[in-house]
Formats: structure tokens, sequence, C-alpha cells
């Protein structure tokens, strides 16, 4: 993440994995800083995974669930037009980050995602902020 993105990923704890009943993979206290500062972009209380195995066994990337609790996240519009969202959306990398390799990454099957509190700023290059907050987004 710091050598693609020009962020730092920090973890609180180190990931958690189950495979009984289903495989699944559980990390706490996630949180990804702005590109090449130390302030927080996303903060994720706790973050998990459950990937179809018969699918990951054949090579492929299929994903049942993804459940997010406890997010915070700031996008922010910059006077240019760019956000800082844009590195990470496949737009141009951070000054200073290593460009993404040609053809992009491993497609990803995603069947259901699960947003419980979160709290989403949307802030305008004039510095105004917009706010979102959900208990629950299915």
């Amino acid at each position: 993440v710091q050598q693609r993105y020009a962020r730092t990923l920090t973890l609180a704890q180190p990931p958690t994995l189950a495979l009984w009943p289903r495989p699944r993979l559980r990390v706490d206290g996630v949180t990804l800083s702005e590109p090449r500062s130390p302030q927080p972009f996303l903060r994720v209380a706790s973050a998990e995974v459950t990937p179809r195995l018969w699918p990951l066994l054949l090579g492929r990337v299929e994903v049942d669930a993804i459940e997010l609790q406890g997010t915070q996240a700031t996008v922010i519009t910059r006077r240019d037009g760019t956000r800082n969202i844009d590195d990470l959306a496949g737009g141009p990398a951070a000054p200073g980050a290593a460009s993404a390799p040609a053809g992009g990454g491993t497609p990803v099957a995603i069947d259901r995602l699960r947003l419980r509190d979160l709290d989403l700023t949307l802030r305008d290059a004039a510095g105004r902020d917009t706010r979102l907050r959900l208990a629950l987004l299915e």
C-alpha cells in the first residue's frame, strides 16, 4: 500500500482467519492514511470478508459477503476537480507512488456488502463538509 499508493495501512491487531463453518477473514482497527500524509482517510472498527471456497480453489476470487462496522471516511474534492480517492479508484497514482501494473489486478466478484455505522464526510474545494451517517446499509 505504501509503495503503490503512497498511503499507510495500519491494523490494530493481526487478522484472524476462521475456517468453520465458512472461511472468513476478520481485521479490527483498520486505518488507511491520505496519500503522503499521516492524516487518516479511512477508519474501520472491524471488517469481515467471507470468500467462496470452491472458486478460490479454482483460482477465482468470489466473495460471498463483506461487512464493515464503524466506518469513517472523508472524501475530499480538490480545486482542480481531483479527489483523494482517485488513486484508489483506478485514477492517476498519487505523486511519489508507484504506477499500477498494466492490465489491472484480479477481478473480484462480491455478492453482498453490508456497512454498519457508516460516517462519510464529503468535503468540497472550499472546505465545506456534507456528512452522511447511516446505521445500516445492505
